[in-house]
């Protein structure tokens, strides 16, 4: 099942970096926005 962070004043932004960076590691993908797509990071 895929995991969901969104950046915001909630979550602080060095959990979520953290986070990508293990799901990255484990040899996971992660998706994240620009100014004109999607991104995928492997």
């Amino acid at each position: 099942m895929p995991e969901i962070l969104k950046v915001d004043t909630n979550i602080s932004e060095e959990f979520v970096l953290s986070r990508a960076a293990d799901i990255l590691a484990e040899g996971g993908i992660i998706a994240y926005p620009t100014e004109t797509f999607y991104g995928l990071g492997a």
